[in-house]
């Protein structure tokens, strides 16, 4: 889903092996195996080029249950922040007819509004912790609500013009991208006063999460389909929060 092709099963997989020599490229589906090859190198030269320098330069002494929990949170920003951007691109690009204007619409949605929220987070509420919390409620409120918005008028959203759509596009990545960017610049700042020497670490674990998450939403977009793909970054969201 919508892969209606993807016919890949596990326990099929020696029977794949035993057959690759004859039968690998004309009748074999190994683009699936290929995208999991994918995701373990992601996860290798992500380690390799992001965790490991922190390890060399920015040791962390004592790993509480403090710590772990903090490098959690922005472990989950980072994959959810993809997955949900993924699941957006995917359905402005049907609702745009466009693959090159769906991912440029979601793109600039997401970046220009992320930019503004996180401008105006420290606006919202005085309490840090409050404040992260009203905005993930707004995320999962408004994804929850946009979802069946384009479930249910989609037909008639397709009948304007491509420039209102694009339009419409933008309008639709605003309110949840302005709440998105948030949660991570909040807890940052929160982080850099209660323990600085955190702070390069969460870069890392997001841009970490960030890099193994293009692969994985790919993987879970094929397996589940986009819809759920965005229902599990709003779940993402909720256990951050």
């Amino acid at each position: 889903k919508p892969y209606f092709f993807d016919f890949f099963k596990w326990e099929a997989l020696p029977h794949m092996i035993r057959t690759m020599p004859r039968q690998w490229l004309p009748f074999s589906e190994w683009g699936y195996l290929v995208l999991g090859a994918t995701l373990l190198q992601a996860i290798c030269a992500s380690s390799l080029f992001i965790l490991l320098p922190l390890f060399i330069a920015k040791p962390v002494k004592a790993v509480g249950s403090g710590k772990l929990a903090a490098l959690s949170y922005f472990l989950l920003l980072g994959l959810a922040y993809m997955f949900l951007e993924m699941g957006f691109i995917q359905k402005l690009t049907l609702l745009i007819g466009h693959p090159v204007f769906g991912v440029a619409v979601t793109l600039l949605g997401f970046l220009v509004f992320s930019g503004c929220g996180s401008l105006f987070s420290a606006r919202l509420f005085q309490s840090p912790v409050r404040r992260i919390q009203v905005a993930v409620l707004a995320i999962i409120i408004i994804g929850v609500a946009e979802i069946m918005l384009l479930k249910f008028s989609f037909n008639w959203l397709v009948g304007f013009s491509r420039p209102g759509r694009i339009l419409l596009g933008l309008a639709i990545t605003a309110p949840p991208a302005f709440f998105m960017g948030v949660p991570f610049p909040t807890a940052l700042k929160r982080l850099h006063a209660t323990d600085r020497p955190l702070v390069p670490w969460a870069w890392g674990v997001n841009g970490f999460a960030s890099v193994i998450g293009a692969v994985l939403g790919t993987f879970l977009a094929i397996s589940v389909g986009f819809t759920t793909l965005t229902l599990i970054a709003l779940a993402c969201y909720f256990l951050a929060a």
